[in-house]
């Protein structure tokens, strides 16, 4: 039997912004701290969406797709579509009980043929807990069911999609989404393009500047210490970091919006000894449009970005990103 529920909430969640659907686009107005889009007087926050890219990242292993890179304007703009979903649900008295759920979780492990300890490792990598991830996917689950069985009920296949696109572009319009985070990269640090410069107060009581490292490659980090997959990641970093350092690899550990003591307390207690630097204000986080911890920059020793992960990185892609930022040569000053 198809799983239509969980393949539709999939589309929903990767392919929101197909070719010709227009966009969610950023408003211009400034957002109280911490809101990334307010759907009426229902504000969704930057941890809420922080969790929804984990949930994503998770789904994409469990298809075998680990390392994939996230749509995030797409997955964004699907994030946001589900939550005004589920509100015309609950106006409709349309709901799922914690067993549908459950089986639609099983089902998911079914059709991507892993065990419930497959699952339990994601979570743990990408720091999310079963509690949110289970919320997520009665989310996912709850706007497909809605859509599939109140919302598209009775219309032909060959009419689904554009039934889908009116009722959703209606919404949009009546219930006065707005977007305040520029999820897609501006130009200058999309990859390909040289890495913006910067100056920040390092960890030692000094600076630093990104293009004084002109010529080394570069993991560019942006980390916290209540983050708990930055926590799990940073050991592979300082093995790396000691074992390629002589062939001129370097970390750079941002910490974003802690005091030095926190900072330092986290790298002494995992014995890091690679640089770090502080981003207490956050400026440097939102020039790079960091919109969850982690998230890392792999930079070329000519200072151009390679590429670019959000979440938690996994051992043989980051290997492999690592010896692609060794290969390249000169430093183009």
């Amino acid at each position: 039997m198809l799983l239509r529920f969980f393949w539709l909430g999939l589309i929903l969640l990767l392919a929101a912004c197909a070719p010709g659907q227009p966009a969610l686009a950023p408003v211009a107005s400034p957002a109280p701290p911490g809101i990334v889009a307010t759907i009426g007087d229902t504000a969704i926050t930057a941890a809420e969406w922080q969790q929804a890219r984990a949930y994503a990242t998770v789904t994409l292993d469990l298809l075998a797709q680990p390392g994939a890179a996230l749509d995030e304007p797409a997955v964004l703009e699907s994030f946001i579509e589900d939550h005004f979903i589920a509100l015309a649900a609950a106006e409709a008295g349309f709901t799922l009980t914690p067993a549908q759920v459950a089986e639609e979780e099983a089902r998911i492990l079914l059709v991507a043929g892993r065990e419930a300890a497959d699952l339990a490792d994601l979570l743990a990598a990408t720091g999310l807990s079963q509690e949110a991830w289970r919320q997520e996917l009665s989310r996912a689950l709850l706007a497909a069911s809605y859509l599939d069985q109140v919302i598209l009920a009775g219309a032909p296949p060959g009419e689904r999609r554009q039934r889908q696109e009116a009722w959703l572009q209606a919404q949009r319009a009546a219930r006065g989404v707005r977007i305040f985070a520029e999820i897609a990269p501006p130009e200058g640090i999309r990859v390909g393009d040289r890495a913006p410069d910067f100056t920040l107060p390092s960890l030692d009581g000094g600076e630093i500047t990104l293009s004084d490292l002109r010529g080394q490659a570069v993991l560019l980090n942006f980390w916290a210490s209540w983050c708990l997959p930055c926590r799990q990641e940073m050991p592979l970093f300082q093995q790396t970091y000691e074992r390629r350092g002589e062939e001129g690899f370097l970390v750079l550990a941002v910490n974003v919006g802690e005091s030095p003591a926190q900072a330092q307390q986290f790298m002494t207690s995992l014995g890091l000894t690679f640089p770090a630097a502080l981003d207490q204000d956050q400026t440097l986080s939102r020039q790079y449009r960091v919109f969850g911890l982690p998230t890392s920059f792999f930079i070329d020793r000519r200072g151009v970005i390679h590429y670019v992960l959000p979440g938690a990185v996994r051992p043989a892609e980051f290997s492999r990103q690592i010896d692609e930022i060794l290969a390249t040569t000169g430093d183009n000053r």
